[in-house]
């Protein structure tokens, strides 16, 4: 039997979140494969998520009858919902991505088939990742304030399901008769010196905690690591459309090559903490989900969640 390499016990309690409606296909049909996959685990109970019923909820309820490891089988609003129980605690979060776009799974290295991921939580390790909080909900991934926050506001979720982010991006680039600019105004609270401000008119604005290549408008700073302990923020401020479209292939380029882009509309920076204001108000979305207008605070919180990613020597 293969061994674990997060938990001091013999037997550890494992507690699998199920999302039976994430992603393509029948409701509840990856189960089987699941199921399948973690049956050398010989102490697994599943609880599915429901209408009225969230990952969150049951994550709770888990930790609270002595789950010592709890695996989220979802998209992203799963493996988030179950993360916001294990923040700045000891219990491992095992990843088995069945969503549509699955970006935090891929930013920690947790890909291809069901069976590899749970290969994964049967022989990973534990590796500490950053947390960040964006005006109070839980950041994995990013904050989106501007173009792609209005983008995903005008398409309904049936659309964001089956497209997922890098085609929501990407058809959102042929919308950019759309785009406005808004003032903008960037304070990091902890810097000691006027580069601590920033102001200039912006189309756009990302503060990642990590991203994937599917988040184009993340791609500004090179190496952007789920553990460093820091925010990249992004900020694209062309004048023209034109502009606008020739950033946007920019940032994907950067991404492609992990280099920091070429691009004087495209201005990036690192902070633990960043304060965003606009003129007038914008939307904000936070991991692809609404989470009211600016002005909006995001911070970062190094190495405060556990996830079970695959066992190679720099882990």
């Amino acid at each position: 039997m293969a061994t674990h390499q997060y938990s001091d016990k013999p037997n550890p309690s494992f507690h699998l979140i199920f999302n039976p409606i994430a992603g393509p296909g029948e409701p509840g049909e990856k189960l089987p494969d699941i199921e399948s996959g973690l049956e050398e685990l010989k102490n697994v109970t599943v609880h599915h998520t429901q209408k009225d019923v969230g990952a969150h909820s049951l994550a709770q309820k888990a930790l609270q009858a002595g789950a010592d490891v709890l695996i989220a089988a979802g998209g992203d609003g799963t493996v988030s919902g179950v993360a916001a129980a294990l923040v700045d605690t000891d219990v491992p979060l095992g990843i088995i991505p069945t969503g549509t776009a699955n970006s935090f799974a891929a930013a920690v290295g947790i890909t291809g088939s069901i069976a590899n991921a749970c290969e994964i939580i049967r022989t990973g390790c534990g590796k500490r990742v950053d947390t960040a909080r964006s005006n109070g909900h839980l950041m994995l991934l990013a904050t989106c304030i501007g173009f792609e926050a209005n983008l995903l506001t005008d398409m309904n979720r049936e659309e964001k399901s089956r497209l997922g982010r890098l085609a929501i991006v990407t058809n959102g680039l042929k919308q950019l008769k759309n785009v406005e600019q808004f003032d903008t105004t960037l304070e990091d609270p902890e810097a000691d010196n006027p580069d601590g401000r920033w102001q200039e008119p912006a189309t756009a604005v990302t503060i990642a905690n990590t991203a994937t290549m599917g988040m184009v408008l993340a791609q500004g700073p090179a190496d952007i690591q789920p553990d460093d302990g820091h925010l990249s923020i992004t900020v694209v401020t062309p004048d023209h459309r034109w502009d606008a479209l020739t950033s946007a292939a920019n940032l994907f380029l950067s991404g492609l090559q992990q280099r920091s882009v070429n691009d004087e509309t495209v201005h990036s920076h690192k902070a633990s903490q960043m304060t965003v204001t606009t003129d007038p108000p914008q939307r904000v979305y936070v991991d692809g989900e609404p989470a009211g207008e600016t002005p909006v605070t995001v911070r970062c919180y190094p190495r405060s969640l556990t996830v079970i990613v695959p066992n190679t020597d720099d882990n």
